[in-house]
């Protein structure tokens, strides 16, 4: 059982890094391209996994 927790919790880690990378691409796309809805999906996003 501890096991199996414990591997749960590194691979919703791993899940939680590849989220993060994945917004801050989303994040530098929007910036680049100037395009304020991109901008603020992506800052709606960020909020929504931080408080995740």
């Amino acid at each position: 059982m501890h096991q199996a927790v414990r591997i749960g919790r590194d691979v919703f880690k791993q899940l939680l890094r590849l989220e993060f990378l994945l917004l801050s691409i989303a994040l530098f796309q929007g910036f680049r391209l100037q395009s304020s809805f991109i901008l603020e999906a992506v800052l709606i996003l960020g909020v929504l996994l931080v408080v995740q």
